[in-house]
């Protein structure tokens, strides 16, 4: 598969919408998370669409999955920080839900990309490891373990 340019690709587009999205909501966090929450979700965020297009423009399969795999993982860190952002009240449930399934979709399509690339060691494709927008039960939150034993 032979890409042109890395602005063709559906799934870079949408991590730019996602940045556009995010960074609205981020704007209006409360002022003590400017340096903490906002600051490392900005970074994460930005990181997407970055590593999609230095990927795209080494012009070599093998880095090119390797950036992609860099937007999956930068792209856990947003939905790891948006269902924080939904336990601390910052958002609420229908928008965690919604940012939740761009994110879902994103990493689909990310995932699809990588094992269309071919693969310069191997003849095989990745296993599904997408990743899995899970909404966790707030009201649970310590730890079940003993670790007095």
């Amino acid at each position: 598969m032979k890409i042109k340019n890395f602005y063709d690709l559906e799934v870079w587009q949408l991590s730019m919408d996602l940045v556009v999205q995010l960074y609205d909501f981020i704007r209006g966090l409360p002022r003590e998370e400017l340096y903490v929450l906002s600051d490392q979700m900005r970074r994460a965020l930005i990181s997407i669409p970055s590593n999609i297009a230095e990927g795209q423009k080494r012009n070599n399969p093998k880095e090119f999955r390797r950036f992609l795999s860099y937007s999956r993982g930068s792209l856990g860190e947003i939905m790891t920080q948006i269902n924080l952002c939904n336990r601390l009240g910052y958002l609420s449930d229908d928008n965690l839900e919604r940012v939740l399934n761009r994110c879902g979709l994103i990493d689909k399509k990310l995932f699809n990309l990588i094992n269309s690339l071919p693969s310069t060691t191997c003849n095989k494709k990745i296993k599904n490891k997408r990743l899995v927008s899970v909404k966790t039960n707030t009201s649970n939150s310590s730890d079940t373990s003993n670790s007095s034993n």
